[in-house]
């Protein structure tokens, strides 16, 4: 267990972890999580006290923490460590398996994402792949939408950094146990030979989830030199779908609309979709002419269809 914050009268509202009286005051989250599954025979558990960021970017305090394990989980829900274990060395080179989990949609919905071997398929382009998915499947993305309209935050706790979105105990329950089933299945039977994307949509009943499970094929990443180098990572079904226009209007040239999403700070672009080109596009054997009919709609469309994460900008 890995968490630089203490526990909080606050943290009551979320945790089952109570200190023991006569612990000390101000307790580390991770030293109390170790003690509790050490009292439940789980004698090997270790606690950090320490910025997993830190951990995820020095490979010698990797090694240390991580070890031999097969798996390492990242419940956090932060993009700053999001960002940090993407560009991670260390994950890199681990021979075992980098997962995140989240909550979207007020719990509405929830997501496991495992990496593929040598990150293959990695972090950011399962989330790309998540709200590519969006685009066309209706009830993902209204169920997301639903939860995240009228977001309110309450603030608890001493100041005003302490704030948490109002979700029910009862839905975070729900999607914790579904994903620590899955986690418990992979440990147990081996993991996957390839990345995977499950996602839980809540059912109409609002009582359970509705799974699917996605593989992740390793993504086609390109290298370019100009601009300080920029890391290009293009979703294996946008491969296809570029490759299939080609085959379709060979030998003329062709080209169309790209739909991706941008992390400037690490220089990488994950291209999750595309738009078809207008219909007043010209194609010839030696060039490739975008149209402007409908496009700037398709775009936008394609932009609010994947809730903002995936931008456009566009390619011949």
């Amino acid at each position: 267990f890995v968490d630089n914050d203490m526990f909080s009268p606050h943290n009551t509202a979320r945790h089952g972890l109570m200190d023991a009286p006569d612990g000390i005051l101000w307790p580390a989250k991770s030293y109390l999580m170790c003690n509790a599954t050490r009292e439940l025979g789980h004698t090997q558990s270790q606690a950090w006290y320490e910025d997993v960021r830190v951990i995820l970017n020095s490979p010698k305090f990797f090694q240390e923490v991580v070890s031999d394990k097969s798996i390492v989980v990242d419940a956090t829900a932060s993009l700053s460590v999001f960002e940090a274990a993407c560009k991670s060395v260390p994950l890199m080179e681990f021979a075992g398996r980098y997962a995140r989990t989240a909550m979207l949609g007020e719990g509405k919905v929830c997501y496991l994402a495992l990496e593929g071997p040598l990150r293959a398929a990695r972090a950011d382009d399962l989330i790309a792949l998540l709200f590519e998915r969006c685009r066309t499947d209706v009830a993902l993305r209204r169920k997301i939408n639903e939860g995240t309209r009228d977001i309110d935050q309450l603030f608890v706790g001493q100041n005003c950094s302490s704030s948490t979105t109002i979700m029910p105990d009862s839905r975070i329950a729900r999607a914790s146990a579904s994903i620590a089933i899955q986690l418990e299945c992979w440990l147990k039977r081996g993991l996957p030979s390839h990345g995977a994307l499950l996602v839980g949509v809540e059912d109409d009943s609002g009582l359970g989830l509705s799974w699917t499970v996605t593989t992740a094929v390793p993504t086609l990443v390109l290298h370019t030199e100009s601009d300080g180098g920029w890391e290009i990572r293009i979703l294996p079904e946008a491969v296809h779908a570029i490759q299939r226009d080609v085959e379709k209007w060979r030998p003329n040239e062709t080209g169309g609309a790209l739909l991706g999403h941008i992390y400037p700070g690490r220089r990488c672009i994950v291209i999750g979709g595309l738009v078809d080109a207008p219909t007043d596009s010209k194609r010839t054997p030696s060039r490739f002419t975008l149209g402007a009919v409908g496009l700037e709609e398709s775009l936008r469309q394609g932009h609010k269809d994947s809730l903002g994460h995936l931008h456009f900008r566009s390619e011949e």
